[in-house]
């Protein structure tokens, strides 16, 4: 779906007897998405639906929107091929709004050619915890690759992307490389997510705390970070543990834009995790960061991943594993301390830490 096609056009295309489009999943998108724990997805521009479908088939419960009448059906017809089911919805994706209180846990935007405004109102619709998934085709793509619009104006730029996401947390934006018969396309992907603390925020509880005991940042466990008996995988405590820096960091006045500001950007150089107890899918938990070393151009800081239990009613004597503060029973389940560097955007040469973010990091560690 571009600008400056309308539906009439897109119907006339899908109404031949050949598809417009593989039946197979976008590869890059198959990569990404294969292996998250199935949820609630929406497919905006879904066109022939071979991502919804696909989608479906994994066990997600997907709504797919398109102003094409005849793409829905071709897509209706192949859902019920495969046999599963998808919620088709024949509407223009830029004035089409979800039921009131509905929340995904993805969002898919592929080759949807309509401008940053769409992502930005996709993004409201994400889930605590869910992804903004973007692919289209790269403006370097109209001199140096195949294929795609040749407006440079639909094109994206990851500066476009960026500004789209403001507010989730930027796993991965960059070019990525499609190889076709006639040459290669540039395409520029985003996967963007959520904060998990964004339902506390819905709540009018702010999900970071300066508490006596320092920075705590709360979240809860999604549904995609367990596996099959409904543990959490151990890559994302490493996870948390990032997105509880990034907190902290604007906690100090120097998170990642103000950082990007000044040409710089804070790396992870070392990680030392030691795993105590597991969580499990839902639970609610709080990462206690602690600055432990600022040094002159890299820092350390301690993270402390606990389970948080609340409203404990125990009977006098009874022996509880773990710390109970304010109500609360607080059980560690791990310690994770990570080295940054600082260095140049530019470059990737290492410098010293600005003057100001170490004395905000000493301050914190003091």
């Amino acid at each position: 779906m571009t600008a400056g096609h309308d539906a009439q056009e897109w119907d006339s295309r899908y109404g031949g007897p050949e598809r417009v489009w593989s039946a197979a999943p976008n590869a890059w998108v198959a990569t990404t998405l294969r292996g998250w724990f199935a949820g609630r997805a929406l497919d905006l521009g879904a066109g022939e639906g071979r991502h919804s479908v696909w989608l479906a088939s994994l066990g997600w419960r997907v709504t797919a929107v398109d102003f094409s009448a005849v793409g829905i059906e071709r897509a209706r017809a192949g859902a019920t091929e495969v046999g599963v089911g998808v919620d088709w919805v024949v509407a223009d994706v830029r004035t089409w709004e979800p039921p009131a209180g509905a929340g995904f846990d993805l969002v898919l935007v592929s080759y949807l050619h309509l401008g940053e405004d769409v992502l930005a109102r996709a993004r409201g619709w994400l889930a605590p915890g869910g992804a903004l998934v973007v692919v289209g085709h790269a403006l370097r793509n109209l001199t140096e690759g195949v294929g795609g619009p040749s407006d440079p104006r639909l094109l994206a730029t990851e500066a476009g992307y960026r500004a789209a996401s403001e507010g989730l947390l930027v796993e991965q934006l960059g070019e990525v490389i499609r190889p076709l018969p006639q040459g290669d396309a540039i395409d520029l992907v985003l996967v963007a997510r959520r904060p998990s603390g964004a339902a506390n925020e819905a709540a009018g509880n702010a999900p970071v705390m300066k508490t006596d005991s320092g920075f705590r940042y709360a979240l809860d466990v999604r549904f995609f970070e367990v596996d099959s008996l409904g543990v959490v995988f151990n890559m994302w405590y490493l996870g948390w543990c990032d997105e509880a820096m990034s907190a902290f960091m604007e906690s100090i006045g120097y998170g990642y834009a103000t950082l990007r500001a000044q040409g710089l950007d804070a790396v992870l150089r070392r990680a030392e995790l030691e795993w105590v107890d597991s969580l499990e899918a839902f639970q609610h938990a709080e990462v206690a960061v602690r600055v432990e070393h600022v040094g002159t151009t890299s820092f350390r800081l301690g993270y402390a991943i606990e389970r948080v239990a609340s409203n404990i009613n125990r009977v006098a004597g009874e022996r509880v594993d773990g710390d109970v503060q304010a109500g609360h029973l607080r059980t560690r389940c791990a310690q994770v301390a990570i080295t940054y560097v600082c260095v140049q955007i530019k470059g990737r040469n290492t410098v010293p830490i600005p003057a100001g973010m170490r004395e905000a990091l000493v301050a914190d560690h003091g």
